[in-house]
């Protein structure tokens, strides 16, 4: 008989890979114990199953998880019986390749109640070792967060959690490390077993860097700044509640929710700049659900905006002002509750349900993609060949609104700040393959321009807003006083009006080189 020391020795295995992967199986099983229920006993199964998952490496690669199976039913592990030393064995089978566990004769000699003890064990296995796939032992599990599903007891009105029925609930895990995401992605995808046990497992990891490099092709560069801002922001965990309160928009205005706003803009920045790289019938439906998803976004932010700059001015009115300007708050509020509405139903839509997972399929690839267009030699595919010029392009889009006059129209300003805004992120994008002052450089003067324009943009929307509420209140003959709120939309207009003179000074830096 030997240990699993020994079998570790003998054979030669990744000691290093192998007690990361059993350190995590432990750390799953410990956090999803109320739904398994399993015992301690089977804790001591999974911790050898997971240091063996690899044991058959060493004589047979291309079939390691075969050849582990055999030698873990030949060693006759000491302090396991038989049948747990056949569960061992069935992990080490199973970790690898989709489970057909019917087909594996160790598996089928077991009860009904090992078996299950065995696909639970296998499940948390699999998952653990996409946790490493990275083979660098530096991801880690940050938090586990379930998601239960439950249903009317027969008995009473009382919820009790399903136990081991599919769709029962679904798992998030989120790790943590400089090669999380990748690991991330090969634990979701070896989490098969769990879901067809369990439910729906969803794991996501970190990105510190968007990870360029001057010799990434354009269409691996692309992705890679898109998966950078998509998990950055966690969006395939994000989830909108609404709990049932007397304020429930409070609850939807999250740091989260805010930080999608800023997410989204980026990721369809990208989408312009290298959307020519990919071939359209991979990619269009991708940034078709990419604007939808920003629209509701920016509808939620533009009523944020309307209703805080209102609420500011009202603050300093005296009492008699403060009552008149009552049913034009109650009027933002209420577009801003059916923003928010409207954003909530979206985000639990299956739609967007299905374009969070196809997006987040698409990113998750960092090399060539099928989704890639082949360019013509004579094109430019890489960073090296685009990077620089690109920039430049963008920094040209800025310039060429130096031919307008000195009073030009609101829409020309806006559309200014927004060749601003696809600068800024393009130079951001690209500030791990030009070289950092230059980027700073660039990156500062656009957040300038766009800070003033912004302000420009809305002061402008505020007093439209104003004015629109006035001239609705008049032509339906609602008895509004609206002399406060007419004094509200001039002083917005005359800030609009203030900025909108100084738009060339704003851009000045942006015309200038450095």
């Amino acid at each position: 008989m030997e240990t699993v020391q020994s079998l570790l020795d003998r054979y030669d295995v990744d000691k290093a890979h192998a007690q990361h992967v059993a350190t995590l199986a432990a750390q799953l099983f410990d956090e999803t114990r109320e739904w398994h229920e399993l015992d301690a006993r089977a804790k001591a199964l999974i911790e050898a199953g997971a240091l063996l998952h690899n044991v058959g490496v060493q004589m047979d690669e291309a079939n390691h998880h075969i050849a582990g199976r055999d030698i873990v039913v030949g060693a006759k592990l000491k302090g396991f019986n038989t049948a747990e030393r056949n569960i061992v064995a069935c992990i080490v089978a199973f970790h690898r390749k989709p489970v057909n566990a019917e087909d594996e004769l160790l598996f089928r000699v077991l009860n009904e109640k090992q078996q299950r003890t065995c696909l639970v064990l296998s499940a948390l296995v699999r998952v653990a070792d996409g946790l490493d796939y990275s083979g660098t032992q530096t991801t880690q599990i940050r938090k586990v967060r379930k998601e239960v599903r439950s249903e009317k007891d027969e008995v009473g009105s009382k919820t009790r959690p399903i136990s081991f029925h599919p769709s029962s609930f679904s798992l998030h895990i989120s790790s943590v490390g400089p090669h999380s995401y990748q690991d991330a992605a090969r634990a979701e995808k070896k989490a098969d077993l769990w879901a067809s046990l369990f439910g729906p497992m969803h794991v996501t990891g970190q990105i510190k860097t968007p990870g360029l490099n001057a010799n990434d092709t354009l269409a691996v560069a692309g992705r890679k700044l898109m998966r950078y801002w998509f998990a950055r922001t966690e969006i395939r965990d994000w989830r909108l509640e609404m709990e049932q309160t007397e304020s429930p928009i409070s609850n939807l205005q999250s740091p989260q929710t805010k930080k999608l706003r800023v997410a989204t803009r980026r990721l369809r920045c990208v989408g312009l700049v290298f959307g020519e790289c990919y071939k359209p019938k991979h990619t269009r439906d991708l940034f078709a659900g990419l604007r939808t998803f920003a629209k509701h976004l920016g509808a939620a932010r533009e009523a944020d905006v309307l209703l805080e700059r209102v609420t500011a001015y009202v603050a300093e009115c005296d009492p008699d002002a403060r009552t008149a300007f009552t049913p034009f708050v109650e009027a933002l509020t209420q577009r801003q509750a059916e923003a928010y509405e409207a954003l909530q139903a979206y985000a639990h839509s299956e739609a967007h349900q299905q374009w969070v997972q196809a997006f987040a399929g698409f990113v998750a690839k960092a090399e060539h993609s099928k989704a890639d267009r082949e360019m013509d030699v004579d094109t430019p595919s890489r960073v090296r060949h685009a990077g620089r010029m690109w920039l430049w392009q963008h920094v040209a889009s800025v310039r060429a609104f130096d031919v307008l006059g000195d009073k030009p129209e609101y829409a020309q300003v806006h559309a200014a700040r927004i060749a601003v805004k696809r600068l800024r992120y393009l130079a951001e994008g690209l500030s791990e393959v030009l070289p950092e002052a230059e980027i700073q450089e660039w990156v500062m003067r656009c957040k300038q321009a766009q800070d003033a324009l912004g302000a420009m943009n809305d002061a402008h929307m505020a007093c439209a807003q104003a004015q629109g509420f006035v001239q609705s209140a008049q032509d339906e003959g609602r008895r509004v006083h609206t002399k406060a709120i007419e004094a509200y939309a001039q002083e917005q207009a005359r800030l609009a009006e203030t900025q909108l003179t100084m738009w060339r000074t704003h851009l000045a830096p942006l015309l200038e080189d450095f």
